[in-house]
């Protein structure tokens, strides 16, 4: 199963549009908030499902839910934006919280920095931004591999 990820598109739809063309064929998106009405656009221009969550600056208007919790060859995968695990200060409240839900990856964004690590078996998955970023020269987006027996994050800059 092959996954696009974006997060932080901040209504930016050319920076949603280079990530689709730059991820290529997926059977889904992922979008980890801010703004997760971009959800639509992604939509429509991929051809493709997509599960979003939303951020700390999609408001209370919001129709999206701050978590999404899917199955996917297995895994199971938190989408999360962050905001409310602090990941500004580090990951280690997201990663209880991620024990705790008894999940395999946690997807997020927030901090518009990328990042791929794995706490022991719990993948920490962020994309970065697509529209935004920190730190970085360029935006960046993920395509995330899934099978019975492995995870594999590709991170691709726009």
């Amino acid at each position: 199963m092959i996954i696009g990820v974006m997060s932080d598109s901040h209504g930016d739809g050319v920076a949603i549009e280079k990530a689709v063309d730059a991820i290529g064929e997926v059977d889904f998106w992922l979008h980890a908030g801010d703004f997760c009405s971009d959800a639509a656009t992604l939509a429509e221009y991929s051809g493709k499902k997509v599960y979003a969550v939303a951020g700390n600056c999609d408001g209370l208007a919001a129709k999206s839910k701050v978590d999404e919790f899917l199955t996917v060859e297995g895994k199971k995968i938190w989408l999360t934006h962050g905001h409310q695990s602090s990941v500004k200060y580090g990951t280690d409240d997201l990663i209880w919280n991620a024990k705790q839900y008894g999940v395999d990856i946690v997807i997020y964004g927030h901090t518009h920095i990328s990042e791929i690590s794995r706490y022991d078996d719990l993948y920490i998955i962020n994309p970065g931004s697509v529209a935004r970023p920190y730190q970085v020269t360029a935006p960046t987006c993920l395509k995330l591999t899934i099978n019975k027996q492995e995870v594999f994050a590709e991170l691709v800059e726009l």
